[in-house]
């Protein structure tokens, strides 16, 4: 089962949240801490929403944004994170997916954006998704 995410759900989407961090890129440090916080704030926003997949507790959770990119002038729906835990990928995830896609279209998307890591570019390739723009990092 697919729904919107309260802020009850906040623990239990950062927990898997964190368990994406660590799969992706296991010497990173997340905190869960901040990100529960900005999840928290941006829930209070009409343009910001957050599903979860149900199955045996919330076995995943996709999150996005629907605006009007100026450089466009076209209303953008942006994926900022997607993740189903192993065991329930494929079948959830797609249902996911497309409850995700569903929402941001009938906001008006003209444009889907997902943000990924670079490994993940052909997963996304396989939906039709064609990379767009790259961000660069510097630590410093």
């Amino acid at each position: 089962m697919i729904r919107e995410a309260t802020p009850v759900d906040i623990p239990a989407i950062s927990a898997l949240w964190e368990q994406m961090v660590h799969e992706m890129r296991p010497g990173w440090t997340p905190r869960r801490d901040i990100w529960e916080e900005m999840c928290r704030t941006l829930m209070d926003q009409p343009f910001y929403t957050v599903l979860v997949a149900e199955g045996n507790g919330i076995v995943g959770f996709a999150d996005g944004m629907i605006f009007i990119e100026p450089s466009t002038g076209q209303v953008h729906g942006v994926g900022q994170h997607f993740y189903v835990i192993p065991e329930q990928r494929g079948f959830v995830g797609g249902i996911l997916y497309r409850e995700i896609v569903s929402r941001a279209l009938a906001g008006g998307a003209k444009v889907l954006e997902f943000f990924c890591f670079p490994e993940e570019l052909s997963l996304w390739g396989r939906h039709g998704y064609q990379p767009a723009r790259a961000m660069v990092r510097l630590n410093v």
